[in-house]
């Protein structure tokens, strides 16, 4: 972790050599766990982030 701080580079490229979707590309078990995690991971709140951000789309639309 330490070298990621100093460097800015993902721990787990330093760690293990390659990026992270490729690491799951190798690592049937890791991929089936963050599958998981994901797959349970809740997306409840997101109308009302939607709802809320509606009243800030001028700063998109001035962005572009």
């Amino acid at each position: 972790m330490l070298h990621g701080i100093r460097s800015g580079e993902p721990a787990l490229n330093h760690a293990y050599g390659t990026d992270l979707f490729t690491y799951f590309g190798r690592t049937p078990a890791a991929r089936m766990t963050f599958n998981e995690a994901m797959a349970e991971h809740t997306f409840l709140g997101t109308p009302q982030i939607i709802e809320n951000a509606k009243g800030y789309l001028h700063l998109f639309t001035a962005s572009d």
